[in-house]
């Protein structure tokens, strides 16, 4: 190969050598130009590839940096206030400034907070064991797992996971989960700024107390109460190698399915195995733990649908302070984070005497009987009906209830307020009658000429508005 084809061009045709009266004297050696030329571009070509490739290394470099930078600048940092874990609670009250709710944490979240003394050794090392073994060595990132995840992805393979105990509490804690890579950078700086803050134990503490653990569970201190129904202090080694391993995938292990709780014991065993290996028990313990016989709480799931349940009154005012939150530019996440656990009071309309009359009337099945040609179909089919009450007066709202029977679930259909419905003629006692009774413009005995009208500017000709029966009219008749 020459060096026309290494560069990819054509090579130049030779002229031919014009006849020259001058002689080469037979002493004088002849110089070999060709060869040398050709070192000569080699080289220079070289250079130029090495040059340009050091250029695109320092642009890339200079760019990525410049990202890195711009990330990290623009990521929020981690308060004292963040770390209360929503302790703060937020209250609201009625017309007459009486509490009516208490709101903690974010929607529906069953959370027990433990302290670190509370959980049991084998519980903190379980977790370390499993979910970052150099925990107490690194600085809030571990390099090797860092390396690892970043092969991982090079390799095709996204699924090796990369983040410390102090990274997922990071996450956890402000609800930046987003799959990319700014999301990545602005987690490990702030896991590396929290390590400055906090000691290891005390992230461990939090780190316990905040991750998801399947249902309506947050926390080792509700998943212990929700799944084996006893205090976190009193679990056994078995049970903390079953508890630490739910929170790798809540729905994959999830304890209260047949096949969560055969996936959620295979991850047990290898929890197990991994505090033997790394010395945090020993062979008898082990296997005294594999050996366990674990006895669940297999109710939670119809405890879950009959606790803390919220008015109908009490959601609706909180989804309008959060569609108003977020008119005025917060996320979803953030105007959760407001209304459950900021401390925040909320002041509403509601007047308590008002409400309790609903609420008796709408509780009392009897007053909606079920369907009465079908006695015999499902209880779905109860007459259904939704209220709301206004004080003429102000406008405000007094009361509000969203369907018959007593409220089973949060956040159900409200039908007071989320079924749309043409009122028709039910609206005529109220916004007309009613009020040319008042003011006595007319009495039960009026009389009113029921004859075609036009009232339709864009079809003159044709009769609107009409009777129910259209084309009947019946001439002079009392409004009654």
């Amino acid at each position: 190969m020459n060096i026309w084809d290494f560069l990819g061009l054509e090579q130049p045709k030779r002229r031919k050598r014009k006849t020259s009266t001058y002689r080469r004297s037979s002493k004088t050696p002849m110089k070999k130009s060709m060869p040398l030329n050709r070192r000569q571009m080699i080289f220079t070509a070289l250079k130029g590839v090495i040059a340009l490739g050091l250029t695109l290394a320092f642009a890339g470099f200079g760019v990525l940096t410049g990202a890195i930078s711009g990330y990290i600048t623009t990521s929020t940092s981690i308060s004292d206030d963040d770390l209360q874990l929503g302790s703060n609670v937020t209250t609201i009250y009625d017309i007459n400034n009486n509490v009516i709710a208490e709101l903690k944490n974010t929607d529906n979240r069953n959370i027990v907070e433990v302290s670190f003394d509370e959980v049991p050794k084998y519980l903190r090392d379980a977790f370390v064991a499993i979910e970052d073994k150099r925990f107490y060595d690194h600085q809030g990132v571990d390099p090797i797992r860092t390396g690892g995840a970043i092969l991982g992805i090079l390799k095709g393979n996204a699924s090796y996971g990369g983040s410390s105990i102090t990274q997922q509490f990071v996450k956890n804690l402000t609800g930046d989960n987003a799959a990319s890579i700014p999301r990545k950078i602005r987690e490990i700086w702030r896991a590396l700024q929290l390590e400055s803050q906090l000691d290891k134990d005390q992230i461990l503490e939090n780190y316990m107390n905040i991750i998801y653990m399947g249902y309506d569970c947050y926390g080792v201190g509700a998943a212990s109460l929700a799944y084996f129904n006893k205090p976190v202090s009193q679990l056994s080694l078995a049970e903390c190698a079953f508890l630490a391993g739910i929170t790798n995938n809540p729905s994959y292990y999830n304890p209260l399915t047949i096949k969560g709780r055969e996936n959620a014991m295979g991850r047990q065993g290898t929890i197990l195995r991994q505090m033997l290996e790394q010395g945090y028990i020993n062979a008898e313990e082990h296997a005294a733990a594999k050996a366990e016989e674990l006895v669940f709480n297999d109710d939670y799931t119809s405890e879950i649908s009959s606790k803390n349940i919220r008015s109908y009154f009490v959601e609706q005012v909180i989804l309008q302070v959060r569609s108003d939150l977020m008119e005025m530019g917060y996320s979803r996440t953030e105007a959760n984070n407001v209304i459950y656990g900021s401390g925040a009071k909320i002041y509403t309309t509601m007047d308590p005497n008002v409400q309790t009359a609903l609420n008796t009337v709408y509780e009392n099945d009897s007053n909606f009987p079920y369907n009465v040609a079908n006695p015999d179909l499902d209880k779905e089919y109860q007459v259904q009906s939704a209220m709301v009450i206004i004080d003429p007066q102000t406008g405000y709202i007094s009361g509000l209830y969203g369907g018959s029977g007593k409220k089973k679930i949060n956040f159900g259909l409200n039908r007071a307020t989320q079924i749309n419905r043409q009122p028709g003629s039910t609206l005529k006692p109220i916004m007309i009658y009613g009020a040319l009774l008042d003011n006595h413009s007319i009495t039960l005995s009026t009389t009113m000429d029921d004859v075609p009208k036009y009232l339709n500017a864009n079809s003159p000709q044709t009769i609107y508005p009409n009777n129910y029966d259209y084309n009947v009219f019946k001439g002079p008749m009392t409004i009654t």
